[in-house]
């Protein structure tokens, strides 16, 4: 499926709230998190550039495991993503909106490296 514009500005704008919860996750020492969400995130722009293959699920899966293991901090990623996917607009209201209850999808694929002692 491929993204509007105006859509690419909304994943824009979730990366801008997940760069914050990043950042602040780190200086909480909260490495883990701060690695999975980024982890979450990593394909986020590649696929927002103008490609016909971008998968919302795809990218509800990892946030949602991202929610699994390490609840909501900051911001409700998953709630940006289904205002994204709807055409609306990402406000601070949506981002820090409440987490509510997650819904469990198959993710399988996903998977966590924790060969690092710290990490």
């Amino acid at each position: 499926m491929s993204v509007s514009a105006f859509q690419s500005r909304q994943v824009a704008a979730l990366l801008g709230y997940a760069f914050i919860e990043i950042r602040t996750r780190i200086g909480q020492q909260d490495y883990a998190a701060a690695s999975d969400l980024a982890e979450a995130c990593h394909n986020l722009p590649t696929f927002q550039l103008g490609s016909d293959h971008f998968d919302w699920q795809y990218f509800r899966r990892w946030f949602t495991r991202f929610h699994e293991l390490h609840g909501q901090r900051l911001f409700n990623y998953l709630a940006m993503l289904d205002v994204a996917e709807a055409g609306g607009e990402i406000s601070t209201d949506v981002a820090a909106g409440p987490l509510g209850e997650i819904t469990p999808i198959a993710h399988e694929f996903i998977t966590w490296k924790r060969d690092k002692p710290n990490g």
